[in-house]
């Protein structure tokens, strides 16, 4: 008789792993163990999601967010498409339910209206303020938010955790604060720092979190314990974006000082020091496979880096300002960028590492083609369109956050401004 989850000769057959499972597997460092509800989602998630490739791209959902008044600082949105939360001047953060008025959000259920590449994102708008009735009252719109009050400064940075019940968010008044939202509450307020918290990043497996800070440092911390765990100390100036590593074994951080250093969680230890930029770093992005390390700032480059060498893979451009976010597709074939010349472009990863690959095993076997290919460099690791599968513009709206869900639909948001000059 064949037994349950056996071959017939009686050999174990192999279970697929998440991708959290993965990496829990692979870390280091100790986690508790994942709900069984978000190993459920997880799963499901992956049975359902759609792979992308030059031929397959993603579709994308754009928020715009309105009437701002040029006081949004950070945008965040949940893996699942559940949540998005939103940082601003005044030190509050208004979360969205998405789930929740999905039917309200997206009325058209035969599908979201079709963007064309360098035309409009198919986007839904987001107001902050709730719309005026004819008799003066104020009636709630059908996106509704929740505010959340607690933080004395402005907040600049915010994360989910893994199964959105929890957010994360850091503050000019030097503090990191967890936020339930379920209940809406504050839970606990992280101190530490001495300067200004510009972004927060929670681990892929939970408890864990790392900051970036005004006074230099990026510090590791769990959600148990009050006071940090590292301080990673090495940059020369504000340190401005923090990124875990899949495994969660690593800390990647960027900086104003135009470097990106990788640090090791155990031993707090700077590992790699990535340098090529020429402005500062404002934000990061690790592949799913932990290989590749992507950076955007201020000199309007993507650039990709191997990990595991330390080395510049390629240089991508085609933004024509700053670039403020950038996430890979759950299978890390894709890299999504949002910049401030109000588009969104997707490049094709897989083409990109493979003619770096080309290029050093072309180095290997003809060792004369070095001095070539060293003084032709910024040439050959730079290009405009080659690796860009697609640019997607909006009207007036510079893209300040962009994310892939667990099945690869690219949600993005960004804050509308209106007539210029």
């Amino acid at each position: 008789m064949k037994q349950e989850g056996t071959q017939q000769q009686g050999t174990p057959v192999r279970k697929y792993k998440t991708p959290a499972e993965e990496a829990e597997s692979k870390s280091r460092v100790h986690h508790p163990k994942l709900p069984a509800a978000l190993e459920q989602e997880l799963q499901e998630d992956l049975r359902k999601r759609i792979l992308l490739s030059s031929n397959t791209l993603p579709s994308i959902c754009f928020f715009t967010f309105l009437n701002t008044y040029q006081c949004l600082n950070a945008i965040e949105m949940s893996a699942d498409a559940s949540m998005i939360a939103a940082g601003f001047s005044d030190s509050v953060i208004k979360l969205w339910d998405l789930k929740r008025d999905s039917h309200k959000i997206f009325p058209d259920r035969n599908g979201p209206r079709k963007a064309s590449a360098v035309g409009d994102v198919a986007n839904t708008t987001t107001s902050t303020a709730g719309a005026s009735t004819a008799n003066g009252a104020t009636k709630k719109s059908p996106t509704d938010y929740h505010l959340l009050q607690g933080h004395f400064g402005p907040v600049y940075g915010l994360s989910f955790t893994p199964d959105h019940q929890f957010l994360f968010s850091a503050s000019e008044d030097t503090t990191v604060r967890l936020w339930s939202t379920e209940y809406k509450k504050n839970l606990v307020a992280y101190k530490g720092h001495n300067h200004p918290v510009w972004d927060v990043s929670c681990s892929p497996l939970g408890h864990y979190f790392a900051t970036a800070s005004h006074d230099r440092t990026a510090r590791l911390w769990s959600t148990d314990n009050i006071f940090p765990l590292r301080i990673f100390a090495g940059h020369l100036s504000d340190v401005d974006c923090v990124k875990f590593h899949p495994n969660c074994n690593y800390i990647a951080t960027g900086s104003s000082d135009k470097s990106l250093r990788l640090w090791e969680v155990n031993t707090g230890e700077c590992v790699r020091i990535f340098t090529g930029h020429f402005g500062g770093v404002n934000t990061l992005a690790i592949s799913p496979d932990g290989r590749v390390l992507a950076s955007g700032g201020e000199d309007k480059n993507v650039i990709l880096w191997d990990i595991g060498s330390g080395k510049k893979i390629k240089t991508l451009q085609g933004h024509k300002k700053t670039i403020w976010s950038l996430d890979f597709s759950a299978e890390g074939s894709v890299l999504a960028s949002g910049s401030a010349d109000n588009t969104i472009c997707l490049w094709d990863i897989n083409k990109a590492r493979s003619g770096s690959t080309l290029n050093l095993n072309l180095q290997a076997d003809n060792p004369s083609l070095l001095k070539l290919n060293n003084n032709t460099n910024n040439k050959e690791s730079s290009t405009s369109i080659g690796d860009m599968l697609a640019m997607f513009a909006t009207k007036k709206t510079p893209v300040c956050s962009v994310k892939f869900t667990r099945r690869n639909l690219l949600l993005a948001a960004g804050s509308f401004q209106g007539q210029s000059g």
